[in-house]
Order: C-alpha cells, then structure tokens, then sequence
C-alpha cells in the first residue's frame, strides 16, 4: 500500500545550489538538536532548493536551505512566497517557515546562472535523481520528504554564476556553491510532521 503523504505536488519547476561549509561550525550547531552533520572531504553538505509549484490550484514558491545530517538532512530554514502557505508550515507542521518574496531568489539569498555572451554550460549526464528520507526539524520532530524528477547537473562556475546572501548560517559558515541541480518537472512530497524518537 502507497505511503499517504500531506502533500504530494506533481510538476516542480526545481533549481538547487549544492555547495560545501564548515563542518565544526554545523558540529557545534547541530549539537545541540542531537544531530551530526554528513561529511564530505572534510565539509558539511548543504543544499538551497528553489522550488516553483501548485497546491491545491494555489501558486507558490519557496526556498529551502538544509544541512546534510545522517540519515537524512536538517531544516536550517524555509521561506514561502503565499503568507497562508508559510503559517500553516510554521504552525501547524512546526518547521521553520517565513512568509517572503521568492523569485528563485529571496530576499535572503540571490544566485543566478549565467548562459548569455559566455556560449552554452556543459551539464553531466541527465538522470531520474532526488532525496527520499528523513528532515529533522530544530524543535525535536521531523518529516519524511520525497523529491524526485529528471535532473540536470551543471558546476558553478564562480567567474560566471553569482551567489550573494544575508542569511548569518551561510555566512558563518563560509557557504561556497559547487553545483547546480534543475529539475523541470519533479515530484515534491511530505509526510506529517511528528516527533523525534530518544
């Protein structure tokens, strides 16, 4: 029998950035929430998902920013572009939403991939690609989150692609790009969110 999830979108427009940060910084800071942060030669893992989709006949975007940690990755913080949107995540599901304007971009965070007067970006090989586990919130719980879709993996490119933001995590812990993600039409699915075992 299918697992039932709370939302289950089809058709995600998808842009991620991947990149590399200091791994005692998200040490010391998962610490605390009894979490270790994935490792990978000698840096923690991030991940800052751009996602453009529909709920219900609703239109939205968010932005997610996680740290790979065991078994699955931790919810640093999230924005949505619709205010009711970000309240039922952030009250009713306990995860670490705002309201903001997500373009691709929030006000938080801007990167762009550069094609135009530098020729076309060399992408690896396509393939059905994603993240099947479990989030771990900062207050004790979790959910389980199914993203899945034909992806594109192209590297950043510090000469021609650009990365600003304000958010005090990346910049503590010197966030550096390493590659983009683009899924065109993905699935985005999520669990409830419930609490954490001992």
């Amino acid at each position: 029998m299918p697992e039932k999830f709370v939302a289950d979108l089809e058709h995600v427009r998808e842009v991620t950035v991947s990149g590399t940060a200091d791994l005692h910084y998200w040490r010391k800071r998962l610490q605390e929430e009894g979490l270790t942060p994935s490792e990978t030669d000698g840096a923690a893992r991030i991940l800052l998902t751009a996602a453009d989709a529909r709920f219900r006949g609703v239109h939205f975007r968010e932005l997610s920013v996680c740290v790979f940690a065991g078994d699955g990755a931790f919810l640093v913080q999230a924005f949505n572009s619709v205010r009711f949107f970000a309240w039922v995540e952030r009250v009713i599901f306990k995860t670490p939403y705002t309201f903001a304007r997500v373009a691709i971009d929030a006000a938080a965070i801007r990167s762009e991939m550069v094609e135009a007067h530098c020729g076309p970006r060399k992408a690896g090989p396509t393939e059905v690609d994603g993240f099947d586990g479990p989030v771990y919130l900062p207050n004790g719980r979790w959910f389980r989150a199914h993203i899945a879709g034909l992806t594109e993996r192209i590297a950043f490119d510090p000469a021609r692609d650009t990365f600003q933001t304000t958010l005090a995590p990346l910049l503590e812990s010197r966030f550096t790009p390493r590659e983009w993600h683009l899924r065109r039409d993905a699935r985005h699915a999520k669990g409830n969110t419930l609490p954490r075992r001992a």
